[in-house]
């Protein structure tokens, strides 16, 4: 923008016309923002657009299982949202590798406590037919 240009926009901002103009907005965007149920954490992304973005995901996803190809989720990711610094990819990587090693590990408990809990039942049984 030339020099010769803000001189009338510097003039426009510093009249009391706009200034209560832009106080009167602000007043108005403020309880609008207050009557808002659901915040907007996207960035400059549109919730339209963030929703087109997990719905890519989830297709990606469908389709690595339906293949029986195993995937990662930060793969997914790189592959919808690109490859941004700011992502952070490879610190959400090993965090995933490691909530998924924790999932297995549950899971592997889960299962040995109802076998445990399965055959001490039939144990018990057994002991009463035993006794009969």
């Amino acid at each position: 923008m030339k020099k010769e240009d803000w001189a009338p926009i510097c003039e426009l901002f510093s009249t009391e016309e706009f200034q209560i103009y832009i106080l009167e907005k602000s007043e108005i965007n403020r309880q609008n923002r207050a009557k808002l149920t659901v915040a907007h954490t996207s960035g400059s992304r549109s919730f339209q657009r963030m929703l087109a973005l997990m719905e890519k995901m989830e297709v990606l996803q469908l389709e690595h299982e339906s293949e029986g190809r195993s995937f990662i989720e930060v793969e997914i990711f790189t592959e919808v949202l690109g490859m941004k610094a700011s992502y952070r990819l490879e610190e959400a990587r090993v965090e995933i590798e490691a909530m998924s090693s924790r999932q297995i590990e549950y899971e592997e408990l889960l299962v040995k406590s109802q076998n445990g809990r399965t055959s001490n039942g039939s144990k018990k049984n057994n002991k009463n037919r035993r006794c009969n």
